[in-house]
This record gives C-alpha cells, sequence and structure tokens, in this order.
C-alpha cells in the first residue's frame, strides 16, 4: 500500500533530521537513512528503514511533489468515506506531498513512519485506497493494532 502525506514544510522539503528525532523521542524507533537522491533540504527522493521497539521493520521509499487537484479532491472523498472530519481542510493547506511507499505496507513500522511523517509534516496521510485520511493519532493507532494482531 502507498501513502500520501500532505506537507506543509517550505517547498515540501523531505526533512530526515526531524524525522529521526521523532522516531527516536516519541516511539523509541528507529529510524535509518538509505539513500537520498541529494542533500536532504534538496533531494526529490530517499529510501528509509523504520525498526520499531518491538522489532518490527519496513523500507520505504518517499518521493516528494506539488499536490495537484486531484490529490485535494482524492483527500476530500477520504474524509467523507471515513468521517475524518476537518482532515480535508488541513490537506487544503499543503502545497506539497510525501508520496510513502513501504515495504510491507501493513507493519507496525510502516505506520510509525505514516506517525513521524505526519508530525512533522503538519499535515493528514491518505492511503492510497482514500478510505479515509489520517494524522498522527490515526497512525499510532494503526501501529499498535498491527503490533497486537496475531501473526498470520
Amino acid at each position: 500500500m502507498s501513502f500520501r502525506v500532505f506537507t506543509q514544510t517550505e517547498a515540501g522539503r523531505l526533512l530526515p533530521v526531524l524525522w529521526v528525532q521523532h522516531a527516536t523521542r516519541f516511539y523509541a524507533a528507529e529510524l535509518e537513512i538509505l539513500e537520498s537522491d541529494a542533500e536532504p533540504l534538496n533531494a526529490l527522493r530517499m529510501r528509509v528503514r523504520m525498526t520499531a521497539r518491538s522489532g518490527s521493520a519496513a523500507t520505504a521509499s518517499i518521493t516528494r511533489r506539488k499536490t495537484e487537484p486531484n490529490d485535494h479532491a482524492a483527500a476530500e472523498r477520504a474524509e467523507r468515506a471515513g468521517r475524518a472530519a476537518g482532515m480535508s481542510l488541513l490537506a487544503a493547506r499543503c502545497e506539497w506531498l510525501w508520496e510513502l511507499e513501504c515495504e510491507p505496507s501493513d507493519s507496525e513500522s510502516c505506520f510509525l513512519l505514516c506517525a513521524v511523517l505526519a508530525a512533522v509534516a503538519l499535515g493528514p496521510v491518505l492511503p492510497n485506497d482514500e478510505s479515509t485520511l489520517f494524522g498522527v493519532r490515526g497512525a499510532v493507532e494503526r501501529a499498535d493494532r498491527c503490533r497486537k494482531a496475531p501473526p498470520s
């Protein structure tokens, strides 16, 4: 599954130093930058690895781009579908977004990464199925459910 994280950061800049600080401070997780296509503030693409305290790990590719009208329309549809009142208004403030491809996408670590990105971006997360919009709390709740779920 992929996610779009709407961001209010200047020019949508990727901010890995802040991501690492948030992951460590708030989730006792480890976030490692695996590769970047440029110096972080100018990067358009980055690969990271998030490892939760539980040992769950996920690798993600993150790409920044300007939002398009269809991104905001998708946020509005998702807000209605998921009854996420007010979240599309937050997305509307964001001129940029970070596209996140996470593997595995249904893991505790992937959702913790979404929480970290949403906190730094000051914007909501839109899953590719457009079922809802969620913020930091919603991402943490999903991470908790993944951690508590019995292995399949």
